[in-house]
């Protein structure tokens, strides 16, 4: 408690030697204007301090500052608050340029002036500025070709159209493909010299040098070729063949990918070779059954055929014709040994197999001759094949039985009777 009172008895005090000051100071303006109305001069150049006063504060209230105006050959270009901003922005436009020699920027004249929020311009806008109105500088794009430079350009459209116009050349007609540069070609804005402005020629040079990559995709679907499968049965004679399921090829699809490097293939891949429809393989049934007939005889062709021709036939025909396509296969009717294979007259080709007993079988114009004389044959070997050699008028068999050396009728021999 008496530290409160003690803080406030302190308040009270300072309140007091305040309220003085406040009291002198106020009698001592009243003194001062008193004394000015009664000296006129002095009235009056308080007057004009007073009117300097209030201009300089409206000044500063909108917004009217000195600055410099930048008078760069001959025309002014800017505007800047202070000479530090000139300084930074000569440092920025003289190492901003590309030049054979060292560059230095042109002194410009900086006018002192009053203007509305004046001094605008900062240090990088004055110093592209002043590049721009550099009579030997130049702005335009600074070309490199894997991080090197390459050329100066004043604009890159026509570099943009060369570099596409090399890539389409690659153009492979016809196939998918797409062209791309191998190098990195980057394009940055710069200000240069005039004289390292690139020529026709040597932008032409520069382009050719890049290495153009072509990726061409050929895409084709090509056939499987499906099987021939043949399937035994003895539910059906020696002789018999029927297609019971026909062969459909199947289809693959294969895409490879070929590189191309200025227009020369460097690399060749298979993206991908993958099945569309596999094959349905061709089945046909065969019959390797034995027909119990005379002798134990079976049917001496491959195939049915068609007689065209039975014993005697008004001709004193000795045997049978079975007509069937060339070349198809003549087989053995019982097993046994080759006593003649070739060449024997009016039979043209021919084979005659003794099959013990006194029993042969002759089989007459083939086209060739598989069996030769002495080789022991099975019943259903292939022997000859069906042809229209020797004294005969189209594909045929002519099929004889001899029986101790006699000619006999071959019907009831091979299940025809």
């Amino acid at each position: 408690m008496d530290k409160f009172k003690h803080y406030v008895s302190s308040i009270r005090n300072i309140m007091l030697i305040l309220k003085r000051y406040v009291i002198s100071a106020y009698r001592f303006i009243i003194k001062c204007i008193n004394y000015i109305c009664l000296h006129k001069p002095l009235k009056i150049a308080c007057g004009c301090v007073s009117i300097l006063l209030v201009l300089l504060i409206t000044l500063a209230v909108i917004g009217v500052r000195f600055s410099y105006n930048v008078i760069y050959n001959g025309r002014t270009i800017g505007q800047i608050a202070s000479k530090s901003v000139y300084a930074s922005a000569k440092i920025i436009a003289e190492t901003s340029v590309t030049s054979s020699e060292e560059f230095h920027i042109n002194e410009p004249e900086l006018k002192l002036v009053l203007s509305v929020n004046g001094g605008k311009d900062t240090a990088t806008e004055l110093s592209c500025t002043m590049l721009r109105y550099s009579a030997n500088i130049l702005q335009g794009y600074k070309v490199s070709v894997d991080g090197e430079t390459k050329l100066f350009v004043s604009e890159c459209k026509t570099i943009d159209k060369l570099i596409n116009d090399r890539c389409e050349s690659y153009y492979i007609e016809g196939s998918e493909c797409s062209s791309k540069l191998e190098n990195n070609v980057e394009f940055l804005e710069s200000y240069f010299d005039k004289s390292l402005l690139s020529t026709e020629d040597q932008i032409n040079e520069v382009i050719n040098a890049i290495d153009i990559v072509t990726v061409e995709v050929n895409t084709t679907q090509y056939d499987v070729p499906f099987e021939k499968i043949t399937e035994k049965t003895s539910d059906k004679l020696i002789g018999y063949k029927q297609v019971t399921t026909n062969g459909v090829n199947g289809v693959n699809e294969k895409q490879i990918v070929n590189t191309y490097v200025n227009g020369v293939k460097n690399e060749s891949i298979v993206a991908y070779d993958k099945v569309i429809s596999n094959p349905i393989n061709q089945i046909t049934l065969v019959g390797n059954g034995v027909k119990s007939s005379k002798a134990g005889f079976i049917w001496p062709l491959s195939v049915k055929g068609y007689i065209t021709s039975y014993w005697g036939d008004g001709r004193n025909h000795k045997g049978i014709d079975i007509a069937a396509v060339a070349m198809t296969d003549i087989c053995a009717v019982k097993d046994g040994t080759v006593e003649y294979a070739g060449w024997l007259g009016r039979y043209g080709n021919c084979v005659l197999i003794n099959h013990g007993n006194g029993i042969k079988t002759r089989y007459a114009h083939a086209k060739v001759v598989y069996a030769k004389v002495g080789q022991k044959v099975s019943q259903g070997d292939v022997i000859a094949g069906v042809g229209t050699t020797g004294d005969s008028t189209g594909n045929h068999l002519h099929f004889e039985v001899l029986v101790n050396g006699t000619r006999v009728n071959p019907a009831s021999y091979i299940g025809l009777k």
